[in-house]
């Protein structure tokens, strides 16, 4: 038992020599001092409480002591279910639910289509999931790729939003550009042409129908010029329903909602690619 206190104490290891018997090292008794300097203690059996949160202390027990584990002990082996089972998700990795949007009973109903797993989602939760997503933009590099970090760099510097702008990288190298000022916002999708790298940036509003498999977009939108407007007819409604026959009235300009110019009106819309070219506007009894 000595022996097991000399290792834990760090006392030198005694030599053993084969013409005489092996040196018993130092030992402990009631009034001798200890070699690492604690306090004499009672008993010949004794062994170092792990107990104790102070200094050690040569406590007596009559049980035997542990083997000290060396580096040759063999390491404990660990399965993937052992590594997860007491794993607990820090605060850091936990996702945050006050931006979710809440769930009705009827809004998420599991069933079948075809023989396949499908759900159906209610309009209403429709409608909620996609109002935060209303001043969102799709733009796409048109005839080359870029990375991320250079988009929003060049993006930045292009557009100089007032407000914050957040980007999100999305197949086909495509990229939602979220903005929250609502100036930023028009401005990203009618002060166009953009051109990033020598090459046209396709931007396009954020619908719910919006799918990145789509080859090229579907919607754009366009200046338009109506000339030779008579002058009573530069009212902001009447604009806006000319503009919602061609596609869809996205802002009018300012100086022709201002009628600071009259050689025509100048309006922002968003045409379907898909659909024949308007060539003209019927507007009372005349084109």
């Amino acid at each position: 038992m000595l022996s097991t206190v000399n290792t834990v104490l760090s006392a030198p290891v005694p030599v053993v020599h084969p013409d005489r018997p092996p040196d018993p090292g130092p030992t402990l008794t009631d009034n001798s001092p200890d070699p690492a300097g604690f306090p004499p203690a009672t008993g010949t059996d004794m062994l170092i409480d792990p107990s104790a949160t102070t200094s050690p202390t040569i406590t007596s027990s009559a049980v035997p002591a542990a083997a000290t584990p060396t580096s040759t002990d063999p390491q404990p082996k660990f399965s993937y279910a052992s590594a997860v089972a007491g794993w607990r998700m820090s605060e850091a990795d936990q996702v945050s639910t006050k931006q979710w949007t809440p769930v009705g009973e009827n809004d998420l109903i599991p069933g079948k289509r075809n023989g396949e797993p499908a759900l159906n989602i209610s309009s209403e939760f429709k409608n909620r999931i996609c109002a935060p997503w209303q001043r969102t933009i799709v733009v796409r590099l048109l005839g080359t790729k870029i990375g991320f970090n250079t988009l929003c760099s060049r993006l930045r510097s292009l557009w100089r939003p007032i407000g914050s702008m957040e980007i999100r990288d999305l197949d086909q190298d495509c990229f939602l550009v979220k903005l929250s000022n609502e100036q930023d916002y028009f401005r990203a999708l009618t002060d166009g042409p953009w051109t990033i790298l020598d090459h046209y940036l396709a931007v396009q509003q954020w619908t719910p129908n919006f799918k990145v498999l789509d080859p090229l977009p579907k919607t754009m939108i366009v200046w338009v010029q109506l000339p030779a407007l008579k002058i009573h007819f530069y009212h902001k409604e009447v604009l806006t329903t000319l503009g919602n026959l061609i596609g869809r009235t996205i802002k009018l300009d300012y100086h022709t909602l201002n009628l600071q110019r009259a050689k025509f009106a100048r309006l922002a819309v968003e045409v379907d690619l898909s659909k024949p070219l308007v060539p003209r506007i019927w507007l009372d009894d005349a084109w």
